[in-house]
């Protein structure tokens, strides 16, 4: 019988930025080849989503408040 190893495959592209200016959170996972083994218990180690901080455009009313708070 072939045998399959256990192990994550490729991670997904990253998602949009949760936020559409300034700072905001984005979003990938990858999925366990065999979730769960018959054969020794063995799964999949480590994380199936990883996040990353993403910066988009700063914020109109930022922008706006510095330049009152300048002048």
């Amino acid at each position: 019988m072939f045998s399959v190893p256990v192990a994550w495959g490729p991670w997904s592209e990253w998602g949009t930025c949760s936020s559409t200016c300034d700072a905001g959170i984005q979003h990938r996972g990858r999925l366990c080849n065999m979730p769960f083994s018959k054969r020794n218990n063995e799964k999949c180690v480590g994380d199936s989503t990883e996040e990353r901080i993403c910066v988009q455009r700063a914020c109109a009313g930022i922008i706006s408040k510095i330049w009152i708070c300048y002048y």
